[in-house]
């Protein structure tokens, strides 16, 4: 989608890594990544840290060479939302998602900003093909609709405590968060009824699922019973070497001291711990830049949850990243996880998901889990 006359804050990083993917698409389904690829004659093959199909038309050394690329596909192709993956594709692969700004005459224009991803995972644009649909007695007109998303584990028990993020897949913008197993109204937020479901729980992949909203298809997983429709998640545990954002775990500002709604996604994280004793986790921790500052630890009582009593101290954004893996770690360890199972490692403001100044900024402030043994 273009935003044609408004100037947005991107980013647009120089990439590290060596090998540059000009991307026209990304695909859950194997099948619809083969498809493309036929039809544009391009490539494809797995994003390994998102467990998506990419389809390619460009692969090369030349990061200029793949940006300028990038830019015609958008300004002289159907591909208006093509983008630039700069790492190694694969498995084993990783690698990082990169905004491509394209200007046109008598205003700044940008396509739409696919969700960058550093080495975790979850976010992207998908562009699924329209595929045939089956007869639903759901009126394709109605703006509102019920909503069950069934999320079990591996083993076929609910899951508690996943939250569904509904994405409308043009814009990339979040427009609705909705907890699993239960029932919920929605409304429709676009024209085509396309939205990306993305469904997290600490300690589990993302899992990711396209439907139209008006015309929801059974080939999807999707069923329909009455009016609702119910959209499936069967869960995976993370495995080695997977990477795992804690997207509820909030900090106070300036502080390695949490909201108290993180303990949801920290109860996660010590039942995946629990229920897995041969797991080794790396706890990583990310600030939205580099500036130092002050630093907000917590008192004598040791709650990690308030900030009541808190000690304030000063220091480097690393600091600061580093102090909030450590509070994740010394709370596992006081619910009885063995620190030895846990390392930490800062990260500072040096792997931001979007630029520091962009609307977005505030998910570059993140802690995740990395699993090193399972």
């Amino acid at each position: 989608m273009k935003l044609v006359g408004v100037v947005i804050f991107l980013s647009l990083s120089i990439s590290t890594y060596a090998t540059n993917y000009v991307v026209i698409g990304a695909f859950a389904k194997k099948s619809n990544a083969v498809k493309l690829a036929k039809k544009t004659e391009a490539s494809f093959d797995l994003n390994a840290v998102k467990q998506l199909y990419y389809v390619f038309v460009l692969k090369t050394d030349d990061h200029e060479a793949a940006f300028a690329e990038a830019r015609r596909l958008q300004s002289d192709s159907e591909y208006k939302d093509a983008w630039v993956f700069a790492g190694t594709l694969g498995e084993g692969g990783s690698g990082e998602d990169i905004m491509v700004p394209v200007k046109v005459e008598e205003s700044i224009t940008f396509t739409q900003e696919p969700i960058v991803a550093d080495t975790t995972s979850k976010q992207t644009v998908i562009k699924e093909p329209v595929e045939p649909v089956v007869e639903t007695a759901l009126d394709p007109t109605v703006s509102t609709k019920e909503f069950y998303f069934s999320v079990t584990r591996e083993d076929g028990a609910k899951a508690d405590g996943a939250e569904i993020t509904a994405i409308d897949p043009k814009t990339q913008r979040r427009e609705s968060v909705f907890k699993g197993n239960e029932n919920v109204t929605m409304r429709s937020f676009n024209q085509s009824g396309d939205v990306r479901f993305e469904c997290d729980l600490a300690g589990y992949r993302k899992i990711v699922q396209s439907v139209n909203f008006k015309t929801p298809s059974v080939e999807d997983g999707v069923s329909i019973e009455g009016n609702r429709i119910i959209v499936p998640f069967q869960l995976v545990r993370l495995k080695k070497g997977d990477h795992s954002i804690l997207y509820n775990v909030f900090f106070f500002k300036d502080a390695a001291i949490m909201r108290p709604e993180s303990k949801v996604d920290l109860d996660g994280l010590l039942a995946m711990m629990k229920e897995n004793p041969g797991y080794k986790i790396m706890i990583h921790g990310h600030t939205n830049g580099n500036a130092a500052g002050r630093i907000l630890e917590a008192g004598e009582s040791g709650d990690f949850f308030t900030l009541s009593g808190a000690k304030e101290g000063r220091g480097s954004a690393k600091k600061l990243s580093l102090k909030r893996a450590e509070v994740i770690k010394e709370y596992l360890a006081k619910q009885g996880i063995d620190p030895e199972k846990m390392a930490t490692k800062a990260w500072g403001g040096k792997k931001p998901i979007y630029d520091k100044h962009a609307t977005l900024a505030s998910a570059n402030v993140r802690v995740e889990v990395e699993v090193l043994e399972e």
